[in-house]
């Protein structure tokens, strides 16, 4: 017994280091509640208030802004309008929440972090706003384009649709990179623009075909459907235009894929 008694304060040894810090933090987070139970009621006061006007500022795009939208002609504002709505509601109840939280006395550490969230959460809200937009307005121009009849028309849509998309991404993920992570951005721009230009050598003849896809899009020489024949002999009808290569097919239904710089630098 007094062997055991000995040895009792050597195995209570790892519960007391565990718990006297975890007692002392529960201590140290008690007193704290206690000092800002005013600010803490003033910060769910916010939340409430917050989630109420996102809740009102809702209704008012559901009832009133959708209505409106919905007597005009054209139907791309309503669909406007409800794309929008869900990073508006985003947008607001993260700026309400950041709102509430800087009435209360947190360390300085903590503070910096939920603004840094705060800071990526908005910037994700516009860039979801942004490729809605985006969204809404491809599909309107491609209806439009359909309406034309020259088909090359829907390569341009589908091109600059994409060109959009990967522009915002790079903007916001600089702008995070910078603003949150505290990144050297002009470093990353010039490692990135060193990089492009060894993809662009090593991938010159790409490059070209893609441009060249985008001449024959702004020239429009010819259209889908139509039948060509080319400098060197080849002929065909016209079957589509991608971004690397024109797909031709001959009378005797041979199908010719021909490289989009070489068709812009052809004589048809």
């Amino acid at each position: 017994t007094e062997v055991a008694a000995e040895q009792m304060p050597t195995l209570l040894e790892p519960v007391v280091s565990f718990w006297a810090p975890l007692h002392e933090f529960m201590v140290m987070l008690g007193n704290w509640f206690m000092q800002q139970r005013f600010r803490l009621l003033v910060f769910f006061a916010g939340l409430v208030l917050s989630f109420l006007l996102a809740a009102l500022i809702s209704w008012i795009i559901r009832k009133i802004v959708l209505a409106l939208a919905t007597r005009t002609k054209t139907d791309i504002d309503n669909k406007l309008v409800d794309g929008l709505h869900a990073p508006i509601m985003l947008l607001l109840i993260s700026s309400g929440i950041i709102c509430s939280v800087t009435v209360l006395d947190m360390p300085h550490a903590l503070d910096d972090v939920l603004r840094r969230i705060y800071y990526a959460t908005a910037t994700l809200s516009i860039v979801w706003g942004i490729l809605r937009i985006i969204g809404v307005l491809d599909e309107h121009f491609k209806q439009v384009a359909a309406s034309t009849s020259n088909n090359l028309d829907n390569l341009l849509i589908d091109l600059l649709r994409r060109v959009a998309k990967f522009a915002i991404w790079i903007i916001a993920v600089l702008f995070i990179a910078q603003n949150i992570f505290n990144l050297n951005v002009s470093a990353l721009l010039a490692g990135a623009g060193v990089a492009g230009l060894a993809v662009a050598f090593a991938a010159q003849n790409t490059v070209a075909n893609i441009f060249g896809a985008i001449t024959l899009i702004l020239d429009k020489p010819f259209g889908i459907g139509d039948r060509i024949k080319m400098s060197d002999g080849t002929m065909g009808m016209v079957e589509a235009v991608g971004l690397r290569s024109t797909r031709l097919r001959s009378l005797d239904g041979t199908v010719w894929y021909v490289p989009n710089r070489q068709m812009a630098d052809s004589s048809l």
